[in-house]
């Protein structure tokens, strides 16, 4: 039922236990450039690597520091549709390009025009999600990221994915050992 904007949306905050904060606040947002493993190429969107990685600047987390985490391989090619889908419509794509980007076509009557390529905002990844999950669901959108959680914690369970980069990749504080190690904002 989710277009693929949506799809995109619901896959980086499902996949990737991002916030809506995250990706967009109006004037800021995840970039093109967050995702290194993502290229553009004769305007065809590939990754290098799935899972790929995405980068949360610390000016995106809610802790104010910097951290990665990855999206899936189901994640990555909801996102090369949509971004594949903006290039067919005349966008121009760079490393400065939002990632989920403001449409002229899912604007609503009155608001300005010039938006096109401009960050979404928390409030409308929030609407367009909850408009494809009702009337089935009724959980917040901001509840996908518990999807991530309990993947990841049955990872931890079958010793895959150790306690502490689960906690890092939700960009939660962690405990003190966190705080000297993960948490440091080495991010580059």
């Amino acid at each position: 039922k989710a277009d693929l904007r949506a799809k995109a949306s619901i896959s980086l905050i499902s996949f990737s236990a991002l916030r809506p904060e995250t990706l967009g606040s109006g004037n800021d947002g995840l970039k093109i450039s967050d995702l290194p493993e993502l290229t553009i190429k004769d305007n065809k969107i590939s990754f290098t690597k799935t899972p790929c990685i995405v980068k949360v600047r610390s000016e995106l987390s809610k802790t104010g520091k910097s951290y990665f985490t990855f999206l899936s391989e189901e994640g990555c090619t909801h996102l090369k549709r949509y971004l594949e889908e903006r290039i067919a419509a005349g966008e121009i794509l760079t490393n400065n390009s939002p990632v989920i980007a403001v449409m002229p076509d899912k604007m609503l009557a009155g608001f300005r025009r010039d938006l096109k390529n401009r960050h979404i905002t928390a409030k409308a990844v929030a609407q367009e999600i909850r408009v494809v999950m009702r009337p089935k669901y009724y959980f917040r959108p901001y509840d996908l990221r518990s999807y991530f959680e309990t993947a990841a914690l049955r990872g931890e369970h079958k010793h895959k994915l150790p306690r502490d980069y689960r906690v890092f990749m939700m960009a939660h504080k962690g405990d003190i050992e966190a705080q000297y190690s993960l948490n440091r904002g080495y991010v580059s």
